[in-house]
């Protein structure tokens, strides 16, 4: 592998992580963390880690509206490393998806389907009407936007996830940091 390849290519993060991680920013108004925290294998010279599990945390903020919302925990898994609520047959294993946990309940959702947990508890639960517009497709959008010079809806709506800061929490062996700027072991 050409010298400095790894830099480019870090992985999934990099690549999907930009739309699965879209998810929860829209859904819980995430901007930007206070701490990132990494484990994997050991950092490879040239290629992205087998795995790895990174956790964002993110400060109590605001919604839309004014309203308070809590600190979150947000954790991305790739290589095969299931959430332990997979792995214990609590939750559906999908190939990919995000899964929402909350005090009362789970949402596990793609881009095109999402389900409620425990599903018994879903049955009394009446879902709220769409409010995001159907895409016209990954690259339809994207094309419009080249030609409009309109920001598409598919674009990242992750400032925590710029390329440098994607790159610098990919690797598995980075210290946890808080983004403030003070280190943390």
């Amino acid at each position: 592998m050409a010298e400095g390849a790894r830099r480019i290519n870090s992985g999934n993060l990099p690549d999907l992580g930009n739309h699965w991680n879209d998810l929860p920013f829209w859904a819980l108004n995430l901007r930007h963390p206070i701490t990132i925290e990494a484990e994997g294998p050991p950092v490879s010279p040239e290629t992205a880690p087998e795995w790895m599990i990174l956790t964002w945390r993110f400060p109590a903020r605001k919604d839309d509206k004014g309203v308070e919302l809590p600190p979150v925990k947000h954790t991305w898994r790739q290589g095969g490393k299931k959430p332990p609520l997979v792995e214990q047959g609590k939750v559906p294993g999908w190939d990919s998806g995000v899964l929402f946990i909350g005090e009362d309940g789970m949402i596990l959702s793609d881009y095109g389907k999402h389900i409620l947990l425990p599903e018994e508890r879903a049955k009394s639960i009446k879902r709220p009407q769409p409010w995001i517009p159907k895409s016209i497709g990954h690259h339809a959008e994207w094309v419009r936007a080249c030609k409009t010079a309109s920001r598409p809806r598919a674009a990242s709506a992750i400032p925590a996830l710029s390329p440098s800061r994607t790159c610098w929490a990919s690797s598995p062996t980075a210290p946890a940091k808080n983004l403030s700027g003070t280190r943390r072991a």
